[in-house]
């Protein structure tokens, strides 16, 4: 058996594949593959920040950049400094392509 990440349908008429897209949490921006578990793991050192999301997001001509959504705790705003604060913990714990293109506030995380 081969697990591959994707999710994928077969059709019934011609017995082909139809990827989907991935099944977990890999982002691969400009070729650097790693696990939104890798920006959570730092981002939860943070208490200013109460939940958080990184997801793919994608261009017309297919190119990937990260997006990192953070939920703010009770009482505690989000500005420009602690968004540099978690940009330069990511740079320093992993790489600086590994830091998200840009940080968004949110009401909330699904």
């Amino acid at each position: 058996v081969w697990a591959h990440g994707d999710y994928c349908k077969i059709n019934p008429k011609t017995g082909g594949v139809v990827m989907l897209g991935r099944s977990d949490g890999t982002l691969n921006p400009n070729g650097v593959r790693f696990g939104s578990s890798e920006i959570y793991n730092i981002v939860e050192a943070f208490e200013e920040v109460s939940d958080s999301l990184c997801v793919p997001q994608y261009s017309s001509d297919g190119e990937e950049r990260v997006i990192l959504f953070l939920k703010m705790a009770p009482g505690r705003p989000y500005c420009p400094e602690l968004a540099a604060k978690i940009k330069g913990a990511i740079r320093k714990a992993l790489s600086a392509r590994h830091v998200p293109a840009l940080l968004l506030e949110t009401k909330d995380i699904p």
